[in-house]
């Protein structure tokens, strides 16, 4: 008996630990080649909760089911026990079940993770029984939001930019994106303030809490995440709401107070519009844009009626977690109503932007069911339990998923806000139910039983080990090697190119991400003229991932169109390394997969253009490459510039002088007329700085006219047109035409 105690012990002691060290995953970050901030957090959590979990089946096995949670009284957990179950049905029903069970790198939110967050949450509530040891926890994760938003103070005074991290307008803490950032920050500060409510006996720790709370809350504004600015007024808004509620007797005067203060801001508002909507602060102006709906939501309504296109197919049980982005690329277009999409064709969506939505598509209505029960069981615990803690605290607590709610209804969840919502989900399954059953109450497991929990225990430490092998450890080595082989690009590019090989043909989870980057990165050295002396070597590496990557075309992946895209470009370089019009046929043959797929995607008919102009047939290619401008290109001069700067290398490719020359001039004239039709040039700093970007090309069309076509006459006008569009460059581009008369 002494010796299964110092077991308990023991295990207890490093399960602590180890849930210490888990809380710890919104600081980790690391120097990965396709994602530097979730994929680490992913793989530090992941790895920490299949040791926990091992830890954890030690416990059943040498003390049965005393740590087991308790099931009676607790609604919670059957609640999030179902929610994770329905998830795991859409996964075995997913277009995908690949995909949708072990998540992308990006997000890495498959429903194996989803399950090592279940874990996470069971050992909880399995293990962690006392009031003081729950606090602790809780203002652990609050002092770990603060580490990360001084990391964010580091970014803004550009002290550290943490692997490239680096917005000049808006912070990311330690998560590489300034929303992701946000959404974290916004639970924390409700948590912060949850435990000032509690009014801790130690003034230190009041004192850090205070703190860290205001350091998150300004952070949380230079974050720049509008939903999460919302989020933050609403939940506020709920806790004071709540609060009055608990204070019937008051309702009506606070009510009458919130009026009259509403009004005063509303009104100074009104009077200083002018001054707010002129500022020419950034974040002032994100947080002005709120107040204009139309603007703010317009990108984000487009991609909600968008993939609600594809849910109506699935509504049951959805298309399988991870699935939304596809939907997205099935239905997108760049044309809505005669006018330009709100979305760039470069953007890739793989979420909604909408939790309600994206479990809709993930998991159909009973997902959405489930996830709401979810909310319904955890506003109802906390209400009815909230004597326990005093009711202005439960009004915080409260307050605090209100605002986790309401900012998912813009966002979705990370790594980072996953973990402290099933830590929060724990913290109230044990803290706002009925009273935990003392040991001697609870009915003794007879043999049957306790050889099954051993037999549970047993296989719980298998599938830890089989997943930390095959779903942490292998795709780590594949990633590092990516890194490695991208390291080696200065040094020994011949060492780096046996390393891409390698990775292109390497099997395992996630392995087919690491293909598509291998071949992206060719297709870049490629263009950027890095393969000089290794042009077989490369084309080997292109040829022999074909196969491969064909297959994985097979079935609906992540960035289905732009997977689509870089085949028939992998395709494209092949026949201009090797000149054989087979691998022409083959890019015409992925462009006709990608109409099939989706008839308005505007790339799609620049592969089947290049493709007939590579043949020769000129007419043909033209007809087919313009299509593009009628599915999208053709709305904005950007994209029409882009368009004909693409029409003109592929004639480069084919040969054509007369025919590049035409198109590149119809470059200049497009830019030309833009730049015309705004006498006052006000432009849009980004329209100026795209503008910047373009003025090399006035002189790489004169030049192509000057050396190729013998076209003075030509060549002159562009350099005149290129004075107009580009005063600051007049004496240059004069120098230019005087020498040619």
């Amino acid at each position: 008996m002494g010796d299964k105690l110092s077991w308990e012990k023991l295990l207890l002691k490093c399960i602590r630990v180890g849930i210490f060290l888990v809380l710890l995953t919104p600081l980790v970050f690391g120097k990965f080649n396709l994602s530097f901030s979730e994929f680490p957090k992913a793989l530090y959590f992941r790895s920490l909760t299949e040791v926990l979990a091992v830890f954890y089946a030690g416990l059943l096995l040498a003390r049965g089911r005393k740590f087991l949670p308790q099931i009676k009284g607790r609604i919670l957990l059957p609640a999030v026990s179902v929610f994770v179950v329905i998830l795991g049905l859409a996964t075995l029903f997913s277009v995908n079940p690949d995909w949708s069970l072990w998540g992308t790198v990006n997000r890495s939110l498959g429903w194996v993770t989803y399950l090592h967050f279940f874990a996470f949450f069971w050992i909880l509530i399995s293990t962690v029984k006392i009031r003081e040891d729950w606090l602790l926890l809780l203002k652990a994760t609050v002092l770990v939001s603060g580490i990360s938003s001084l990391a964010g103070v580091l970014q803004k005074l550009d002290v550290a930019t943490f692997l490239g991290i680096n917005l000049p307008q808006r912070i990311s803490g330690t998560f590489s994106n300034a929303d992701f950032f946000g959404s974290y920050l916004v639970i924390n500060i409700f948590l912060g303030l949850f435990l000032l409510a509690l009014k801790d006996k130690s003034k230190a720790v009041r004192i850090s809490l205070v703190a860290i709370t205001a350091l998150n809350f300004v952070t949380l504004f230079l974050s720049g995440h509008r939903a999460g600015w919302i989020a933050a007024a609403a939940g506020l808004a709920a806790m004071g709401f709540f609060w009055a509620w608990n204070r019937s007797k008051d309702l009506k005067r606070v009510l009458i107070y919130a009026l009259i203060v509403l009004g005063i801001l509303g009104s100074l508002f009104f009077l200083g519009r002018g001054v707010i909507f002129s500022t020419e602060n950034y974040l002032l102006q994100r947080a002005v844009s709120i107040f204009n709906l139309e603007s703010a939501l317009e990108s984000r309504l487009f991609i909600w009626r968008t993939i609600y296109k594809g849910w109506e197919e699935r509504p049951l049980l959805g298309w399988g977690p991870e699935t939304s982005g596809y939907l997205f690329d099935k239905y997108r277009t760049l044309v809505v109503n005669g006018d330009k999409a709100p979305v760039d064709i470069n953007t890739i969506i793989d979420r909604p932007h909408n939790k309600i939505l994206e479990i809709a598509a993930d998991a159909g209505l009973i997902g959405v069911a489930s996830y709401l029960f979810l909310f319904s069981a955890i506003f109802y615990l906390v209400f009815k339990y909230r004597d326990r803690w005093g009711p202005f605290p439960g009004s915080v607590l409260a307050s605090l998923f209100v605002a986790y709610f309401v900012q998912n209804l813009a966002l979705f969840d990370t790594i980072g806000s996953y973990l402290i919502f099933f830590l929060l989900l724990g913290f109230v399954n044990s803290n706002f139910a009925a009273r935990e059953e003392s040991e001697t109450g609870k009915k003794h497991t007879g043999a049957w039983a306790g050889f099954l929990l051993k037999g549970i225990a047993v296989l719980l430490i298998l599938l830890a080990a089989a997943a930390f092998y095959v779903f942490n450890l292998r795709s780590l080595k594949i990633n590092l090697d990516s890194v490695r082989a991208r390291g080696l690009e200065a040094k020994d590019f011949s060492a780096a190119l046996d390393g891409y090989q390698q990775i292109s043909q390497v099997d395992g989870v996630l392995a087919s991400e690491f293909w598509w980057d291998t071949d992206e990165r060719m297709l870049i050295l490629y263009e950027n003229h890095k393969l000089k002396g290794f042009e077989q070597k490369a084309a080997n590496i292109l040829a022999g991932a074909i196969s491969i990557l064909e297959q994985d075309l097979q079935r609906p992946i992540k960035s289905y169109l732009r997977r689509y895209t870089l085949m028939a470009r992998t395709y494209e370089v092949l026949y201009l390394m090797t000149r054989d019009l087979k691998f022409a046929d083959l890019m015409e043959g992925a462009a006709l997969r990608m109409r099939n797929f989706n008839d308005a995607y505007p790339e799609t008919y620049w592969y089947l253009g290049k493709a007939q102009i590579y043949r020769g047939n000129y007419a043909e290619g033209e007809a087919a490459f313009n299509n593009a401008l009628e599915f999208g290109f053709g709305y904005r001069v950007q994209d029409q510039v882009r368009h004909y700067v693409n029409l003109g290398g592929t004639y480069l490719n084919a040969g054509n002088k007369e025919k590049i020359g035409e198109n590149l001039k119809k470059v200049v004239d497009l830019i030309y007329n833009f730049v015309k039709n705004v006498p006052a040039r006000d432009f849009s700093d980004k329209t100026l700085e795209w503008l910047k970007a373009e003025a090399f090309r006035m002189e790489e069309v004169a030049q192509f006219y000057l050396k190729f076509l013998k076209d003075e006459k030509t060549a002159i006008e562009i350099y005149q047109k290129a004075i107009f569009i580009y005063p600051d460059y007049e004496d240059l581009f004069q120098n230019r035409i005087d020498a040619l008369k």
